[in-house]
């Protein structure tokens, strides 16, 4: 995606245009592309350090500034309450999202441009800024403010923050969290100070807009001239010390080729800049896993993994774009989460939690597996695979206590329970359901036909043909039952959701 200046000439402009840049394995960076942090999640490092815990907002944002001559340009924008300042989008010429977010900045006849990348696995960010021309060196300086909050709640009173010194790298604690942030060029001035009420103008509570406090141990200070740059790193304790210039000049070219192969790997024709936007924004659901387990996130910034919406998204994230390898892992993930559950999928998994809600998991499961089926050149190669997807199929013949779910004599699912969380329609308000549904629920028994008609086509695959006859002949039973039961022959048309269908 590419922004010019007449996108991005004013506040609520470039406000209303976001960024998101992940290292694919759970830690991010998400924010505007003027830099203004309009949202809690909002932050340039984002992270989640104990596994079992929340995302944590490390680094809010940085400050930057140019000093052309006797002159002082500030690049960056925030938002208070009865103002906005500064306003560095004035400055802002350009926005390019691919392969990595650049913004370029003119400024008479400097011009500067701010580079932000995250190297896979690593929960770091690294923001890079060249000089790419000046009749005359400029002098700049970098303040990082830090945040040190849960993702999701501002901090409801100032931290105790501290930081000291140690070579290119600045270490800030607060809250019982350590930051570093390091640089490959400059000298760090340790300067506390506080930017107080930056209004993050996106959340609301019963006070109205939300204000934060952020905190700054100071600024990073070096001067340039034309074609010099600098990186500076952002990361947790747990990450090692700032590497050399070269070292993030191989991640940052690692980065750039990690986008393009992505993109040109995708079996799409022709691939235009739609289709490539879309592909980078998809990679950003896929944690690739460090253990070589990977999952899908549902969205951002609540990064939860739902088998639902796993499986509903999967044959678009991952099979249509041609990352078979990942979709399959995915799949043997869930699939030894069922096996060590007799074969039921759970409904979410949360660090090593399981829980079990939804009746239609490991019938969407069986659609996503029929979608990468279809997709792969030698099914016959994964025949492994299928035959577990078979354990999860053959598991809806036999009454799930622990979702109130059984299969009738006529061949369908029926659900004994009204508990909204057993479905999709689940909206619950003010402790109201909004939708009852009890008995035979259409979609469920709509994916139940179509895991039967899957199962018949693997077994066929496999040679099995007394099995292949017992899904044809369970379908067979279901299709009857379920035009018997659903469709409205006076109209025509099914009038009837299955949201209060008792068994007769």
């Amino acid at each position: 995606m590419y922004l010019g200046k007449a996108d991005v000439n004013t506040y609520d402009k470039g406000a209303g245009r976001e960024f998101l840049v992940s290292d694919g394995h759970g830690s991010y960076c998400f924010s505007t592309v003027i830099g203004a942090n309009t949202r809690l999640a909002h932050g340039l490092l984002v992270k989640k350090l104990d596994p079992k815990g929340n995302h944590k907002v490390l680094v809010s944002k940085l400050e930057e500034t140019l000093f052309i001559g006797s002159k002082k340009y500030q690049l960056s924008t925030n938002r208070y309450k009865d103002l906005i300042y500064p306003d560095g989008f004035r400055y802002l010429q350009e926005y390019q999202a691919s392969p990595m977010p650049s913004m370029l900045f003119v400024i008479h006849s400097a011009l500067f441009r701010k580079s932000i990348f995250m190297p896979q696995g690593m929960g770091c960010t690294i923001v890079k800024y060249e000089l790419m021309a000046s009749p005359e060196r400029v002098r700049l300086e970098v303040r990082p403010l830090m945040s040190h909050r849960d993702v999701q709640s501002p901090q409801a009173s100032r931290l105790d923050f501290s930081c000291s010194a140690s070579g290119m790298e600045i270490i800030v604690n607060g809250g019982g969290i350590t930051t570093k942030v390091g640089a490959t060029d400059g000298e760090w001035i340790e300067k506390p100070l506080w930017f107080d009420r930056v209004v993050y103008e996106q959340e609301e509570n019963c006070q109205g807009a939300v204000c934060e406090d952020l905190w700054s141990p100071g600024f990073l200070q070096l001067d340039m001239q034309e074609g010099d740059s600098v990186y500076l790193v952002l990361c947790s304790s747990d990450t090692g010390a700032c590497k050399s210039k070269a070292e993030i000049g191989v991640l940052e070219k690692e980065a750039i080729q990690g986008a393009h192969r992505l993109v040109s790997s995708v079996p799409m024709e022709p691939k235009t800049s739609a289709i490539r936007d879309l592909v980078m924004a998809s990679s950003h659901l896929v944690d690739e896993g460090n253990g070589g387990s990977p999952c899908i996130y549902s969205g951002y910034p609540s990064m939860r993994v739902l088998a639902r919406e796993t499986f509903i998204s999967m044959p678009g994230l991952l099979v249509s774009t041609g990352r078979h390898q990942a979709a399959e892992g995915v799949l043997n993930r869930w699939l030894a989460l069922a096996e060590d559950n007799d074969w039921v999928v759970p409904t979410e998994v949360d660090g090593d939690d399981v829980k079990f809600q939804g009746v239609d998991t490991g019938l969407w499961l069986a659609y996503s597996a029929q979608k990468l089926y279809e997709a792969v050149d030698n099914p016959d190669a994964k025949e492994d695979l299928w035959r577990k997807v078979l354990c999860v199929i053959d598991r809806y013949s036999r009454p799930i206590d622990v979702l109130q779910l059984s299969l009738t004599d006529g061949g369908m699912l029926f659900l004994d329970t009204d508990d909204p969380s057993r479905h999709w329609m689940n909206g619950v308000v003010d402790g109201e359901t909004v939708v009852t549904r009890r008995g035979y629920l259409v979609e469920v028994n709509a994916l139940w036909y179509n895991a039967l008609r899957f199962a018949e086509q693997v077994c066929e695959l496999t040679g099995d043909v007394s099995s292949r006859e017992r899904y044809a002949g369970m379908a067979d039973r279901c299709g009857k039952s379920f035009k018997d039961t659903f469709w409205n022959k006076e109209g025509g048309v099914s009038l009837r959701l299955g949201r209060s269908l008792m068994q007769a």
